[in-house]
């Protein structure tokens, strides 16, 4: 575990993560729209921790970092926002985004080779 990764974890802890049904709505009309994506799971973890398992039409380094930085621009509320990068071929992604009142949204995302 690196520091960057570590300091994430801990920020997570501090945040109230919530689940709204927008959310889940959000993600879907997201993947909807991305001709880049083959398929999606959606998870959602009892402490409210989305989960995504994307599979896409051509899993390479580039359309993952694409994918990647288009959902988080999307998604991203105006208060904070982190997100961990995974530099084995971005398979495994943290992406935290929370109001100014540190009540948010964890993703974590991964992507099949």
């Amino acid at each position: 575990m690196d520091e960057n990764y570590g300091f994430l974890m801990k920020f997570i802890k501090e945040i109230d993560l919530i689940n709204e049904p927008g959310i889940s709505a959000d993600i879907r009309a997201f993947f909807r729209e991305d001709e880049k994506v083959k398929d999606y799971n959606l998870n959602i973890t009892p402490e409210n921790i989305y989960e995504l398992k994307i599979s896409l039409m051509n899993p390479n380094w580039s359309e993952k970092e694409d994918i990647f930085f288009q959902f988080v621009e999307i998604m991203k509320y105006s208060g904070v926002n982190m997100f961990y990068v995974s530099h084995e071929y971005l398979n495994e992604n943290i992406f935290v985004t929370a109001t100014k009142n540190l009540e948010g949204v964890c993703f974590k995302i991964y992507f099949d080779n």
